[in-house]
């Protein structure tokens, strides 16, 4: 990142034009995504990712989500704008397959997604 940091997303997105000219998997770290996604597990601290996903935006990145299965939310952060709470897609403009076909079952519960 621009500070210096080495931080690893949970998902990652950046452009051809951006990866172009890189000489090795190493360089990757040298290159801030447009795109970054957090998932929240049931051990992390939400305002331990809530201050990460600032640092990701105060860095380059254009978009970042913050996914939070508990509260069936996600959280949109872009630069210069507070963070907006969704309860679905709000990244068509820069990530439109990102966003295909998502709705309210995202979220079913594990016990309807089981086969069995």
């Amino acid at each position: 990142m621009r500070n210096g940091g080495r931080r690893s997303p949970d998902s990652a997105w950046g452009s051809r034009a951006q990866l172009k000219g890189l000489a090795d998997d190493a360089a990757l770290w040298h290159v801030t995504p447009e795109f970054v996604m957090e998932l929240k597990s049931a051990s992390d601290r939400p305002d331990t990712l809530r201050a990460k996903m600032q640092e990701w935006i105060a860095n380059g990145v254009a978009l970042a989500w913050l996914i939070i299965p508990e509260t069936r939310t996600v959280e949109v952060y872009r630069y210069g704008q507070p963070a907006q709470v969704h309860q679905r897609c709000a990244g068509k403009a820069l990530c439109p397959a990102l966003c295909c076909g998502w709705n309210g079952s995202v979220w079913a519960s594990r016990r309807n997604t089981l086969i069995g």
